[in-house]
């Protein structure tokens, strides 16, 4: 058996969330483009979708974030925990995958976090740090820091309002499309919907589903570059 397969079935566990958060994503874009009620504001004439609605699917979304970087950050530690074994003969403890933004954070964690680590193997973890321009490391890193600290992440719905309606799809009057969303406080008892196209977001403003297939990849990469060091038994 490869001594590294506890790292890659972290990282298959990664990529069986991603299905499920996929048809999440789509639910969420379909309900923006089908029309989903909105919340306003009478006062300031604010129109969002109301968050009872989309904030449930949201929170969902958060949870399964949470579960595909989770998996990919305990795969980088694995990894390490694996190297750190092989090259020195013993168990080493306290052992992680570091990410660091500078070159003093990566030198001043290379004796506890990569305890036992060759430093052939060494120098190729630095290459993958983000004060070497490895920017996935980054996103995974700050995705992944507010979920151990048990902080979902959080995911955005962009919502574009293409147009705005009552429930007898009569445009309401006082709304103009083409300039944002205006609502006559007149009508206090209306009931307005949205339609429009969605983005789901992570909290920098990438694309959820696009940036976590690319997190899965390029550390199903990392682990076959070491994995040829591991044949299986």
């Amino acid at each position: 058996m490869n001594e590294l397969q506890g790292a890659f079935l972290r990282r298959e566990r990664a990529n069986e969330h991603l299905p499920e958060l996929e048809r999440l994503v789509r639910e969420i874009v379909q309900l923006c483009e089908n029309g989903v009620l909105a919340d306003v504001n009478m006062e300031t004439e604010e129109v969002r979708p109301a968050p009872w609605v989309v904030d449930p699917l949201r929170s969902r979304a958060s949870v399964l974030v949470g579960e595909v970087v989770y998996n990919l950050r305990a795969a980088l530690d694995y990894l390490v925990f694996v190297l750190a074994e092989n090259d020195s003969g013993k168990r080493q403890s306290g052992t992680q995958f570091p990410i660091e933004d500078s070159q003093q954070g990566f030198t001043s964690h290379r004796l506890t976090r990569l305890k036992g680590v060759s430093d052939e193997h060494a120098a190729i973890i630095r290459q993958f740090q983000p004060y070497r321009g490895c920017e996935w490391t980054r996103i995974l890193r700050d995705l992944s820091n507010p979920d151990k600290h048990r902080e979902l992440v959080s995911v955005d719905v962009d919502f574009t309002l293409n147009r705005l309606v009552t429930m007898h799809d009569v445009p309401v009057w006082g709304v103009s499309t083409e300039e944002g969303a205006h609502v006559d406080a007149a009508d206090d008892e209306m009931t307005v919907y949205l339609k429009g196209p969605a983005l789901v977001t992570l909290p920098d403003g990438l694309p959820v589903i696009e940036t976590l297939q690319q997190l899965n990849q390029q550390a199903t990469l990392l682990l076959l570059l070491f994995s040829y060091e591991f044949p299986s038994s």
